[in-house]
């Protein structure tokens, strides 16, 4: 089961076993969520912090900090790649396990 929640005319999923995690607070969760529904329906996860803050209305170094606290707590890595539009361009990865469990 999944909560939907709309930001900016684009729907995000926050499944029951995102909300359930401890630790995470509303922001982290509405991220965490952001990025399951974009990997579900795109596979690939490319926003940058930025952008994130712009669709969750909170300020880049919030989104900053709850994505480094993503990362910490194992939810999520960040992979970074040659982009031959920016400098440096990263893509986020859920964990395997968080992402099977949010599935069913």
């Amino acid at each position: 089961m999944s909560k939907a929640i709309k930001i900016k005319d684009n729907e995000f999923m926050i499944p029951v076993k995102i909300s359930a995690q401890k630790g995470l607070s509303g922001t982290d969760s509405i991220i965490l969520g952001m990025i399951f529904t974009t990997i579900y329906k795109k596979q690939l996860f490319l926003l940058s912090n930025k952008t994130i803050a712009q669709y969750v209305g909170r300020t880049k170094s919030a989104v900053s900090k709850s994505l480094s606290k993503l990362k910490r707590l194992g939810h999520i890595k960040e992979i970074e790649y040659d982009s031959p539009i920016y400098s440096k361009a990263r893509r986020i990865q859920m964990s395997n396990e968080l992402y099977r469990e949010c599935l069913k």
